[in-house]
């Protein structure tokens, strides 16, 4: 979780780096125009420089890297005092001048309620959102009799758009952590926990999906299934904990001989499976290769470490459990054969058979 949230710090530094610059050349301008206005109070004229040094301090601050978490919420504070403030000058206009609106600021609303809720946790960023508007609904009380039922419309309409954005941003915050909740449930569910390739359910998937493209001839199929010699010795020598450390290491020498398009998944304990769409060849030439990776490994604590290899390629009529089978038995093989070995379930037979034709002479 903490990873998560430093993240996230890390992606609204980006956002304010492009942001900050934009309303600082907004406010700039604004307040350029202000100034040639008669219209405008000397705290209204002074609230868009002062908006303007703040932004371009806290743009230098982000940009350095240096107490963002301080300037953020200071940032958030100064921004929602201002927003009222223009709030207030625009109640100040609307009185002098009944058919006025409430210009600019209706365009800001928005932003701001984004900003509250992107500074602030979902429960707290309602709680400054709903504290804004409750201060507005007072100063506009205040002042209510001076407005004509034209004026009194466009701040009810103020007041409900303010309300909508609270609490469509509240409820989609909070959609948006359901379903990130899901995807992470969603990726457990097909992730191996201590490893991070997929798990069993992930290959049963990768299995489904692959026989069919077999079945349909749009693709070649193979199987390499795999374990680690003699692991129970490494965990039994050198305890369970380096005994995960060493299967996590596998994985990364497997992973980085493989292609994205290879799928790769950890069976149970120390057996491995990966489906390729290739012809058995070529599933051959990669199970020795990964053979060589494992076995010229040097694995931190344990030194050195062997595994075997079966291989089994599609067949007409073939399921993945007739497919898996085959490379089941080939790996049994392989083992009954010294270990560190790649055997395919063709040779597999072919030893069968010359066991055979020896036995019946």
């Amino acid at each position: 979780m903490p990873n998560e949230y430093k993240n996230f710090d890390r992606l609204k530094r980006k956002i304010y780096l492009w942001v900050l610059p934009c309303l600082i050349t907004a406010m700039t301008f604004n307040s350029v125009i202000e100034f040639q206005s008669s219209d405008e109070s000397f705290l209204g004229l002074m609230l868009g420089p002062i908006l303007t040094s703040w932004f371009i301090f806290s743009y230098i601050m982000v940009l350095i890297q240096k107490g963002f978490q301080v300037i953020e919420y200071s940032t958030l504070v100064v921004v929602v005092l201002a927003h009222l403030a223009n709030f207030y000058f625009a109640l100040d206009r609307l009185l002098l001048n009944q058919n006025l609106g409430l210009g600019e600021l209706t365009n800001w609303t928005g932003l701001l309620m984004v900003y509250v809720f992107i500074t602030l946790k979902r429960n707290r960023g309602l709680i400054v959102a709903l504290s804004y508007l409750v201060t507005a609904l007072i100063l506009a009380l205040l002042t209510l009799e001076g407005f004509s039922y034209d004026t009194m419309d466009t701040l009810i309409q103020y007041f409900s758009a303010t309300t909508t954005y609270i609490v469509t941003i509240y409820f989609g915050q909070y959609i948006l952590k359901v379903y990130s909740d899901l995807d992470s449930i969603k990726k457990e569910a097909y992730v191996d926990s201590l490893t991070g390739i997929g798990n069993r359910y992930q290959i049963n998937q990768w299995f489904d999906y692959q026989l069919n493209r077999a079945v349909t001839g749009a693709d070649p199929l193979s199987i390499i299934f795999f374990d680690l010699d003699n692991f129970k010795s490494v965990n039994d020598h050198y305890g369970h904990k380096v005994g995960d450390e060493v299967l996590k290491e596998v994985v990364r020498v497997v992973k980085s001989s493989l292609r994205s398009d290879e799928c790769f998944g950890r069976w149970g304990g120390e057996e491995f499976i990966v489906i390729i769409n290739a012809p058995k060849e070529d599933a051959l030439k990669l199970a020795e290769r990964l053979r060589k990776r494992v076995e010229m490994h040097e694995f931190e604590t344990i030194g050195r470490l062997t595994s075997s290899f079966g291989v089994s390629d599609y067949r007409t009529g073939d399921s993945i459990d007739s497919v898996l089978g085959r490379a089941d038995k080939a790996l049994y093989q392989a083992k009954n054969l010294g270990r560190n070995k790649v055997q395919h379930h063709s040779e597999l037979l072919e030893y069968r058979s010359s066991e055979e034709k020896v036995l019946n002479n």
